[in-house]
């Protein structure tokens, strides 16, 4: 048997590995070096196993730990502690709480049965631990409020990457191509001239010589021009006496121009063009009738602006299918000014001319479409970053809750076709981290209205309760292992 040994144990060992390394070590004094991280010398229980292990062992334990609960929990036990390994060193006397004779070395089965007894016994010890001893709950609400912002995002086709702070991100232009045609129909009604007015006129002759009215001779009434259908001989004037007796003629006449208009009363038709009108007067003794108009159909200006606009949507639409086979699933395309309504039309015709179109004709267009795309994951990062900082801004360590955004759908401020200017609205949680570790240590051995009241006064804290168990315990326990804390929910944010 080894005269004294030192043992150090790793951060998460347990009383039972460390009492089975003890009785294995066959020493008779054992100094044992507890690491700052080694929680497992706080508990009462484990001390109260490790003090009957050493005596069953008959051996003397020294502790050397700078805790201060430890020592403590120590010292109720029996054994010797030091604060440090030079402390420690310094006292040669630490043995004599132990001055007896070693026991015979035990036999391998009886070691291995005292082992097992231990683990027995230190299971029942941690039952009653655990389900007896006083215990401590604390459920901590956060304190969470809500951020609001107008984020401002600028896609360029300049920017080569993204520029956080300037809130810029890089941007593409794409262009798409498209021809196409469609038949326009003439749905437009309109009158138009269909018979030409006839009628008599009467030629006065004006001489004693007898006048030819050839064929066509042109006579008017006003603005309305007829002409003679046929050959006409107006007879002589006479002279008997003091009387003059003039010679007429009668010819069949046919307006120039169909329609509605060349219908004129009797007397209308007064005047004859040509040499013969210094021969003869004209006169229709009966009103011209029989001119007539008729309803036709013509390519009107709404058929042209209806099969303009359809043709441009459906061309746009192929460009704009183009377009989507050209650029990612997660990119951004924004239309051109350039190209939105006709300013996307390059080429417009027609095969004839619209004004001559009385039943369909067939309309000719090239479109171009284009604009400026950019990654929707760019203007989240931009998105993210302001938020981030503008939390940080608040002070007292607050920051974004990891929680998904909520980011509206982009308004455009500007567009020049060169660099889109999106305002986007996002909202998020602030919150201030919790010190979940430290609350423990800081309410051991108060009364719950206290602790609760302490607790409430930590930053990022808005509610909290301390709920103690069995009913019968009136404070928090003084062991930081029988406190649990639990965060719940976070309320609706303002």
């Amino acid at each position: 048997m080894a005269w004294r040994q030192a043992l150090k144990f790793a951060d998460n060992e347990n009383i039972a590995s460390i009492l089975l390394k003890i009785e294995l070590l066959g020493a008779r004094e054992v100094a044992i070096v507890v690491q700052p991280h080694l929680k497992v010398f706080r508990n009462p229980v484990a001390m109260r196993l490790l003090q009957r292990k050493a005596e069953d062992l008959g051996i003397a334990v020294a502790l050397i730990s700078d805790d201060e609960m430890t020592r403590q929990l120590c010292a109720e036990a029996g054994f010797a502690n030091y604060s440090t390994i030079e402390e420690f060193q310094r006292d040669a006397t630490w043995r004599d709480f132990y001055d007896r004779p070693p026991e015979p070395a035990r036999r391998p089965l009886a070691t291995w049965v005292s082992a097992i007894a231990g683990l027995v016994l230190l299971g029942v010890i941690g039952w009653v631990g655990y389900f007896v001893l006083p215990a401590a709950t604390i459920l901590v609400t956060p304190s969470v409020e809500s951020l609001t912002m107008d984020v401002r995002v600028v896609a360029d086709e300049s920017a080569n990457g993204v520029d956080v702070e300037a809130g810029k991100i890089p941007a593409h232009l794409v262009t798409a191509e498209v021809a196409g045609q469609t038949t326009v129909n003439a749905s437009g009604l309109r009158d138009a001239a269909d018979q030409s007015a006839k009628g008599t006129v009467t030629f006065t002759n004006q001489t004693t010589d007898a006048v030819t009215v050839p064929r066509s001779t042109i006579v008017s009434a006003g603005s309305h021009v007829y002409y003679t259908v046929q050959d006409t001989t107006v007879s002589p004037s006479i002279q008997i006496g003091d009387t003059l007796i003039p010679g007429t003629g009668s010819a069949a006449v046919q307006a120039v121009d169909a329609g509605e208009q060349a219908n004129v009363p009797i007397g209308a038709i007064t005047a004859v063009q040509g040499p013969l009108s210094s021969k003869l007067t004209v006169i229709n003794q009966v009103p011209i009738s029989g001119g007539t108009v008729k309803k036709v159909s013509y390519l009107s200006a709404d058929d042209q602006s209806k099969a303009k606009q359809a043709l441009l949507d459906r061309l746009t639409g192929q460009a704009m299918d183009k377009i989507n086979e050209q650029i990612a699933r997660n990119e951004t395309f924004i239309l051109s000014p350039a190209a939105q309504g006709d300013r996307a039309i390059e080429e417009l015709t027609y095969e004839e001319s619209p004004e001559q179109v009385t039943t369909r004709t067939t309309l000719h267009m090239k479109v171009l479409v284009k604009g400026l795309t950019f990654l929707g994951d760019d203007v989240n990062a931009v998105i993210e970053q302001t938020m981030e900082t503008a939390a940080a801004r608040q002070g007292g360590g607050a920051e974004l809750r990891n929680e998904p955004l909520t980011i509206n759908p982009p308004a455009i401020v500007s567009n020049d076709g060169s660099a889109v200017t999106l305002q986007v609205r996002s909202s998020g949680a602030v919150s201030v981290p919790l010190r979940l570790s430290a609350f423990s240590d800081e309410v051991r051995g108060l009364d719950p209205e206290k602790a609760s009241g302490l607790i409430r006064q930590s930053p990022g804290v808005a509610a909290a309760e301390v709920k103690l168990w069995p009913g019968w315990v009136h404070r928090v326990p003084s062991f930081s292992w029988r406190i649990s804390t639990k965060v719940a929910g976070p309320p609706p944010t303002a």
